[in-house]
């Protein structure tokens, strides 16, 4: 295996905010379970994991056996809105260098043979990304990035009906283009965040980062003429390598799946996180109660988050 380097980012600050009808508890305890297993896979791999976080998030995350911490996140530049919770990725990705590969906290890499073509698509491009990601996705945040139109399309971002890129992995060859790359998504939510502030604190429901960061990603690329690979180039590949990215609203519901996964895996890391997270009780409790609080917020047009991320039988599968 090639010494590859990965990164985690937990920035705690996105947890402050309402998201989704969602408690800002219930969600940060998930962030903690799935940095834990996606932890545990690539130590189980051998291979180099660094976390960027802040203090909150380096005591949440101290427990697993990264490779080095460091509270990068502590000094958040002035003037970014929560919402934009991808913000800190590229604040850790400005303090790294290239080559290196983040990957989202409820990513998983099951397999050394995976670790090896992701070196191999990394060394013949300027960027690697997970997928594409289908145009539907962004839906809803259409009207807010159309209010700044020309500045948006000047920074590659067009809302045009085309497919985005799926940033849960997200890796660089080269210091030039990571450098330009996180330069350009922040001049993009420092400009949201002051100038549609209001739009922002109140859409619970919206996810910018979607456009701001996926769309961005590829439409920016193809101003800059840089190569951008996918690890997958269809979804239904990703079971069938090893790998596994679980996002919105199936974090929460399939909990008991994740701490079941970890337990098998890494026994001590389940451990140490159950202990964090006062165990598994109150998680089965919560899944099981009542949603009375939640506002009746119609749920955004998603797709079912492609086979790849709902196969749940494979969290059973995947110590194997």
């Amino acid at each position: 295996m090639r010494d590859l380097k990965f990164v985690h980012s937990f920035s705690t600050r996105p947890l402050l905010i309402d998201c989704y009808g969602i408690d800002g508890m219930v969600r940060m305890l998930s962030q903690v379970w799935y940095f834990s297993l996606s932890v545990a896979y690539l130590k189980k791999l051998g291979a180099k994991i660094v976390l960027h976080t802040d203090s909150l998030g380096k005591a949440l995350l101290g427990h697993l056996p990264y490779d080095e911490i460091r509270t990068t996140l502590d000094d958040w530049p002035d003037g970014i809105n929560p919402r934009f919770w991808a913000a800190g990725k590229f604040v850790a990705l400005l303090n790294e260098s290239a080559p290196c590969i983040h990957i989202d906290g409820d990513v998983f890499i099951k397999r050394e043979s995976l670790l090896e073509l992701i070196a191999d698509k990394l060394d013949s491009a300027d960027m690697l990304v997970q997928s594409s990601d289908p145009a539907c996705m962004y839906k809803m945040e259409e009207p807010l990035f159309a209010k700044a139109a020309q500045f948006c399309s000047e920074h590659g971002i067009v809302a045009d009906g085309q497919d985005s890129l799926n940033t849960g992995l997200l890796g660089f060859r080269d210091d030039a283009t990571r450098l330009r790359l996180c330069e350009n998504y922040l001049e993009v939510v420092r400009h949201f965040s002051a100038n549609f502030a209001e739009d922002l604190d109140s859409g619970q429901m919206l996810t910018p980062d979607l456009l701001a960061e996926q769309k961005m990603v590829a439409g920016f690329s193809d101003m800059m003429g840089w190569r951008v690979d996918k690890l997958l180039d269809n979804c239904h590949q990703a079971a069938t390598i090893g790998y596994q990215h679980v996002f919105t609203v199936d974090k929460i519901n399939n909990m008991p799946s994740c701490m079941a996964t970890l337990k098998a895996v890494d026994p001590d890391i389940y451990e140490t996180t159950a202990r964090l997270c006062g165990g598994e009780l109150p998680w089965r409790a919560w899944l099981t109660a009542p949603d009375e609080e939640t506002p009746d917020t119609p749920t955004p047009p998603r797709p079912d988050n492609i086979t790849f991320t709902s196969d749940y039988k494979d969290f059973q599968l995947c110590h194997t």
